[in-house]
């Protein structure tokens, strides 16, 4: 089976196995006589080592082809996805950080302020209670005399 993306030809191999990558820039081997995992990383690290290879080439004749043209030239992210740079702050500067951030959540919590009090919890008295019975007691009198008659 043979099929083509961008002018790079993928060809299966006849044991199904792997692929074999043709590009304009060359040939670039079969992983199917691999025997073990470290002939599969070093041909692995051999075949990305090209494609970087490649990649670089590309991108040069864009440039070149972008000059000509009065385009932008390009770049080429060599590992892939760009490498983010983190920054490093000194201790000092992330206590400093760390006492800010106290500082600001102080703040927005109102920090000095006392604390609220606690809402009394409302008890009802002896006499509310008994009131409180006397009527229940009341409803279900009610509502056995209605189901007696």
């Amino acid at each position: 089976m043979i099929f083509t993306t961008g002018g790079t030809i993928y060809r299966a191999c006849p044991s199904n196995e792997a692929f074999v990558l043709e590009s304009p820039g060359g040939s670039i081997p079969s992983f199917a006589h691999m025997k073990s995992t470290s002939d599969s990383v070093g041909q692995f690290l051999s075949l990305h080592a090209k494609l970087v290879k490649e990649q670089s080439d590309i991108v040069s004749r864009l440039n070149k082809i972008s000059k000509v043209l009065g385009g932008p030239a390009l770049t080429a992210a060599v590992s892939g996805a760009a490498a983010v740079k983190k920054k490093v702050f000194s201790a000092e500067t992330r206590k400093r950080m760390a006492v800010a951030q106290k500082a600001r959540w102080a703040k927005a919590r109102g920090a000095g302020a006392a604390k609220p009090a606690k809402k009394a919890t409302r008890k009802i008295s002896a006499e509310g209670r008994a009131r409180i019975a006397a009527a229940q007691k009341a409803r279900w009198a009610k509502i056995k005399a209605a189901k007696a008659k």
